[in-house]
């Protein structure tokens, strides 16, 4: 039994919460919700949290018999809430500001759990995943064991939460703390911030994190196996590299705007150039009705795409596959075949994934998806056929060079002052951006510019109360963004700059970002 004394601390700080959210609204009566939890936690012998101890030490080889669970596809359901902030967004102090954090990873087992507390004092962006009883299954920092009662904690909140109310929780704060929910049967995850971010950006980061497990689990295997073992202690399922890619997914959010923007990340190059790559891919493949997509992309940036008729790829499993490419190099020098589920097209079954190399550098990566596990004779043929294909024509070269040269600089759009441009075609759900320039060249700065862009990005597309325009000014930054028929603008720097930007022909549907430096 865990000792009271482990709890306390914790409901103290809950009392601290200035508003709660429940699916979008705002309630006054969390005081008694987080008076009735810090009884809880205080007194063992009854209440809630003791159900979730007991559950929590349930052994794992107890079956326990439940009804067939009926499939359903969650990952179409994004949930975001406002805020309501007031403050200033401020740049969060990155992970280097922790003396040793590889200290906090590895504590001494006297004071490990404080340890582990310590941990939600750091600048850090944490995330937990747990189960609906309260069991641990990740923690982006610490150790998941030591943290147990942290999440016990979690998941009363959660729970007590749809017990008063229908609706979920979604977002709370906490002081300086900012928490997200996201609840997805049989799954919780939380993320904990001291960032200023807009609740939809830490909602978004959550719906990344939850896909990350689906896609490599699928959803009706996880909920199949908690209807008859609710107990089951899902970290059994996820090994280093499940881990890692649930740790990239979490750091290319912070670096990645077409993750905000959902939409993938386009290369700039010739259209002639393109056009005779898609051609060359399509053609190939043409008359293969397994065959779903043919996807090639040159370090994260997407060059062409081919699909069967009336199938589409949403951007959220494009970054998945791109995740999961770039989070090992044992795709490097060979073709390998992965079953992957894309939670976005089918959450309850998985695709087959042809993944190679076109160049022996290994920077433009083909996959090819189908629905047949036997095809990867096929797949690897078609491979080489297209390979071949684009070597002849000399495009394979051509797309390396398009990796070389600088991206969309600001002096192209006749704004010197311009820091940093972002371009989303709405209707193609793709972008393309320009470099980062001074003073936004190190890792520190890149990360700050982006939260302040995301909490911009917030504001202006909150989906209760979407915003047509939205300026604002920073110590060192002017950002703006512009929501209209035509296209959608997001700039940092003057007005003036705005309308600029508007004369240079940028007058269809799209997103802009573009950053000024003030000094």
């Amino acid at each position: 039994m865990l000792q009271r004394s482990r709890v306390f601390p914790l409901s103290c700080l809950l009392f601290r919460v200035a508003s709660i959210h429940y699916g979008g609204q705002t309630t006054n009566n969390f005081g008694y919700a987080i008076i009735k939890i810090g009884i809880f936690a205080i007194e063992p012998s009854s209440g809630l949290i003791n159900l979730i101890r007991r559950n929590s030490y349930i052994e794992d080889d107890e079956n326990i018999s439940s009804a067939d669970v009926t499939e359903t596809d969650d990952s179409q359901n994004d949930d975001s809430v406002d805020d309501g902030l007031k403050s200033e967004p401020h740049a969060t102090p990155r992970p280097s500001m922790v003396k040793n954090f590889d200290e906090l990873n590895s504590v001494s087992t006297v004071d490990d759990e404080e340890a582990q507390m310590n941990l939600l004092k750091t600048p850090l962006k944490h995330l937990f995943i747990l189960s609906e009883n309260g069991k641990p299954v990740f923690t982006r920092y610490g150790d998941e064991d030591l943290l147990v009662t942290l999440m016990g904690v979690m998941q009363t909140l959660v729970s007590f939460a749809e017990l008063a109310d229908s609706s979920q929780l979604t977002y709370l704060k906490a002081g300086r703390n900012r928490i997200a929910f996201l609840h997805r049967e049989p799954l919780i995850f939380v993320l904990v911030t001291h960032t200023n971010e807009h609740s939809m950006c830490l909602i978004q980061q959550l719906t990344y994190a939850y896909h990350q497990i689906i896609s490599t689990l699928t959803l009706s295997r996880i909920k199949q196996k908690f209807a008859v073992q609710p107990n089951f202690d899902l970290r059994r399922w996820l090994s280093s590299a499940e881990k890692k890619l649930l740790m990239n997914i979490i750091d290319m959010y912070e670096h990645d705007m077409g993750m905000l923007m959902t939409s993938a990340r386009c290369l700039i190059m010739s259209p002639s150039v393109r056009s005779q790559i898609g051609q060359i891919v399509a053609l190939t493949i043409r008359g293969q009705k397994d065959m779903l997509f043919a996807i090639i992309f040159a370090h994260g940036h997407l060059v062409s795409i081919a699909r069967l008729r009336n199938y589409h790829l949403h951007p959220a499993d494009l970054y998945l596959l791109i995740n999961l490419v770039n989070s090992s190099d044992a795709f490097k020098g060979v073709e390998s075949w992965v079953p992957v589920c894309l939670p976005r097209f089918d959450t309850s079954g998985c695709l087959h994934a042809h993944i190679s190399y076109l160049d022996d550098a290994c920077d433009v990566c083909f996959v090819l998806l189908t629905v047949n596990p036997e095809h990867f004779q096929i797949l690897s043929d078609f491979k080489q056929t297209i390979a071949n294909k684009l070597r002849k024509q000399n495009l394979i070269t051509q797309i390396k060079q398009a990796l070389e040269r600088e991206r969309l600089l600001s002096d192209e759009m006749a704004c010197p002052e311009l820091r940093y441009f972002a371009y989303k075609s709405r209707g193609l759900s793709q972008y393309i951006s320009s470099k980062l320039l001074k003073p936004y060249l190190t890792n520190d700065q890149h990360v700050r510019l982006f939260e302040l862009i995301r909490f911009v990005y917030g504001r202006l597309h909150h989906p209760t109360h979407q915003l047509k325009l939205v300026y604002y000014v920073t110590e060192h930054e002017a950002i703006l963004g512009w929501v209209c028929f035509l296209f959608v603008h997001h700039s940092e720097g003057r007005f003036r700059f705005l309308f600029r930007l508007v004369g240079t022909g940028l007058r269809i549907a799209c997103s802009v970002f573009a950053v000024n430096y003030i000094g």
